[in-house]
């Protein structure tokens, strides 16, 4: 199977100056030559919901582990001190020692090491100093989501993580986009496909499974502000109202970018907990139905909720 090569431009505007050594278009160019098929075919398999297994999640969040790794190592964080992890509670270890001692703590199923060395890489980042450095953000969730999907208890980790997860989680998901083309090589191959499902139509309307931050969207909405009277309205799904905040973030911004480019934008959202619940959904001449399966929140949720979602909106067109 052939592909086309695509370039991105990348401006990492998130990329804190410690890491400026590291150049980020150069590893990603690499990293297109090099794993593009393999992302591909994870893509082609997820969406067979029998592959959302352990194996198939962490295959990407290995990924992320490597680049972190090295992202880490290149900033060279100073070490506290030299004293044994056990004897210390965890002192004496930067950054890239306690992701490693996270790693070998699930794998050796030592859960209370586990959920401490999480604990001190909150603090550890959460300061004033460290709490700025995205790599280290990205460094924190997924030490966060290796434990999530090893533990059947995550509630274990609740008083780690605070209230911080909604601000950081967007920080990291940006992170994730400049240091991988995964996350844009998606975006942009659905967006191609919803504009040639779409040609001839002005307006569009997207019922978006996961959201997430809405980054997905600027690029199809300049796309189709290019054509005269064309409009988007999206849908977003919830499926926990505790994401409801998340969600008028998400909308606000995605309709001050609307407004900036003069293209008319509505967004809702529904309340999905079966599949009659898409009952209510106004659809119009054009719908589009968005499932991308995100591996940072993927381990956090039930895999029931995808089809729930399918089986709605093949109730909604039929």
């Amino acid at each position: 199977m052939e592909y086309e090569m695509i370039h991105y431009d990348f401006e990492p505007t998130y990329i804190d100056p410690i890491i400026s050594s590291y150049s980020v278009q150069d590893k990603v160019s690499n990293y297109v030559d090099n794993e593009i098929e393999r992302f591909v075919q994870l893509e082609t398999d997820l969406m067979n919901l029998d592959f959302l297994d352990e194996e198939a999640i962490l295959g990407v969040d290995e990924t992320v582990q490597d680049t972190t790794l090295m992202a880490a190592a290149a900033a060279g964080e100073e070490i506290l001190h030299d004293e044994e992890i056990e004897k210390e509670g965890l002192e004496g270890y930067n950054l890239t020692d306690l992701l490693l001692k996270g790693a070998e703590a699930i794998e050796a199923e030592n859960w209370i090491l586990a959920s401490s060395v999480v604990t001190k890489l909150n603090n550890l980042l959460s300061d004033q100093e460290n709490g700025e450095n995205p790599i280290g953000r990205l460094a924190l969730y997924f030490t966060e989501g290796l434990i999530y999907k090893s533990l059947d208890f995550p509630e274990l980790l609740e008083d780690a993580f605070g209230g911080k997860s909604n601000y950081n989680a967007f920080s990291a998901f940006q992170m994730l986009q400049e240091l991988s083309p995964y996350v844009k090589f998606a975006h942009f191959t659905a967006n191609q496909a919803i504009l040639e499902a779409t040609r001839g139509h002005k307006e569009v309307h997207v019922i978006d499974f996961d959201i997430m931050e809405g980054i997905q969207w600027p690029s199809l909405m300049v796309d189709l502000v290019a054509t005269e009277g064309a409009s988007l309205r999206i849908t977003a799904i919830v499926t926990d109202q505790r994401n409801l905040g998340n969600i008028q973030q998400t909308r606000m911004r995605l309709q001050d970018f609307a407004n900036s480019i003069n293209l008319p934008f509505n967004f809702d959202h529904i309340f999905m907990t079966k599949d009659t619940d898409f009952e209510g959904v106004e659809v119009g001449n054009t719908v589009i139905a968005n499932c991308m399966l995100h591996q940072l929140h993927m381990p956090h949720r039930d895999s029931s909720l995808v089809k729930t979602f399918l089986k709605g909106i093949r109730k909604l067109v039929s």
